[in-house]
């Protein structure tokens, strides 16, 4: 009879006992962990946290909608004192660290963490990006990793390659009312709307106004945690796509998709934010126009002799590695004109932004998000 294959289940069964102290677990454990390729050790727990929490009890509290059995490991990643991030085993009473095979904290600058279950993080991969991890001293960082994130669609700000690039992709892979995750915010204006639509292949958000006369709005951003650094070759993409009954907007319609510094309100006037780079439709047309304003050099309204089609999806890509000539794309076509928006530096942060604002009117009129990716480079 052949011999069943080694399988990642078996993996986790193995770091769960070597935890609680088999020393033949920790044995085979660590034989593994020597010949994985670079060292680097992997340990497989059932959920993550995604806020504070008491260290003790087996509740879901801010534990990704997962009720934890005694004995289950978790990773402990989101603790208003990072001091205290880790792998911990979950008890009804208090928690403790899990335990490698020489009785020392579970804890390695570089070690990998699988998470297995949870209503956003399951099937994730998470990096101890720390240089140092002295437990009770060392503040302890994970950062997801995007190669296992993009089996459940969705990743989180991670570090890839870390002092070459950080990336950040959204692919909106939750029903209807489901929970945005961090760091994405979104902010309504009287009776619009932002939500998952639960019928969407793949995942799609939607920002709509609805058939009231009234003004109205609502974005998607960072909730102002400003966190792109334009000076080190920002890359914004997006698939979104326009849904206007009649095909065109009104005159007093706009929206724009790009990225931005602040922009706290959905309803804010996008002419006064200073620093932003972004597409952008406006008025009675099908025009998609091109804006930029470094707080020296703003441009508006450049036309960039594409008309959008209704209801019908589109890339719209943002090359900032040039900031003197900054390049727009539509459909993987490079836009003729680019942009100067050379003063910006480190010290103005972007974020993204996906707004739809309509000052008065009756339309139902929706600006829909299939999936948007920022890629930005390190010194």
């Amino acid at each position: 009879m052949p011999t069943p294959s080694f399988s990642a289940q078996d993996l986790a069964q193995l770091r769960s006992w070597a935890s609680r102290g088999d020393k033949m677990a920790a044995l085979l454990i660590r034989s593994f962990d020597t010949n994985r390729a670079g060292d680097k050790e992997l340990h497989l727990v059932r959920a993550a946290t995604t806020g504070n929490r008491t260290l003790s009890g087996v509740t879901n509290t801010n534990l990704d909608g997962v009720t934890p059995a005694a004995g289950d490991l978790i990773l402990v990643r989101a603790q208003t004192d990072p001091k205290n991030n880790g792998i911990y085993i979950a008890a009804s009473g208090a928690w403790t660290r899990a335990k490698d095979d020489q009785g020392s904290d579970v804890l390695r600058p570089g070690m990998l963490v699988s998470v297995a279950e949870g209503s956003t993080l399951a099937d994730t991969l998470w990096t101890c990006t720390s240089n140092a991890t002295v437990v009770g001293t060392d503040n302890i960082v994970f950062a997801q990793n995007l190669t296992a994130a993009l089996g459940s669609g969705s990743v989180s700000p991670s570090v890839l390659n870390g002092a070459e690039y950080f990336n950040y992709e959204q692919d909106f892979p939750l029903a209807a009312s489901g929970t945005l995750p961090a760091p994405l915010a979104k902010d309504i204006h009287n009776t619009g709307s932002g939500d998952y639509l639960s019928d969407a292949a793949g995942g799609v958000y939607s920002l709509a106004t609805a058939a009231v006369s009234e003004a109205q709005s609502a974005q998607l951003t960072f909730g102002d945690q400003l966190i792109l650094d334009p000076s080190e070759g920002l890359i914004f993409e997006a698939r979104v796509r326009l849904n206007i009954p009649g095909a065109t907007p009104s005159a007093d319609e706009r929206w724009v998709v790009g990225l931005t510094s602040n922009h706290t309100n959905s309803e804010d006037a996008l002419d006064s934010v200073t620093s932003h780079v972004w597409f952008r439709g406006e008025g009675a047309n099908l025009n998609i126009l091109i804006e930029g304003d470094d707080g020296t050099t703003d441009t508006d309204d450049e036309d960039t002799t594409v008309d959008y089609v209704d209801n019908t999806w589109m890339v719209l890509k943002i090359d900032m590695t040039d900031l003197e000539a900054v390049v727009f794309s539509i459909d993987g076509v490079a836009v003729e004109t680019t942009i100067d928006v050379a003063a910006l530096t480190g010290s103005t942060l972007l974020q993204p932004i996906f707004c739809y604002q309509r000052d008065a009117g009756t339309e139902i009129n929706l600006l829909q998000v299939d999936w948007f990716k920022v890629t930005q480079g390190r010194a």
